[in-house]
């Protein structure tokens, strides 16, 4: 397993563990619904940012030369 399946598994596990803890009270159909959504958007969110993660606007390999 690569570590972009790895990050996705643990941030769309949690999600997925706490908001059912949750819900199990609820018992709403469409908040379930709702979760399953979130967990996906944030499963897919750590595999992409761990697949390509983000640069830091302004500054370059030149600049933290300091001459």
């Amino acid at each position: 397993m690569n570590k972009e399946s790895k990050a996705a598994l643990k941030a769309g596990g949690t999600t997925a563990l706490l908001g059912g803890v949750i819900l199990i009270n609820i018992g709403n159909p469409v908040a379930w619904a709702a979760l399953a959504a979130a967990t996906f958007t944030v499963g897919k969110a750590a595999y992409l940012n761990t697949k390509n993660p983000p640069k830091i606007l302004g500054q370059t390999q030149d600049q933290d030369k300091v001459t």
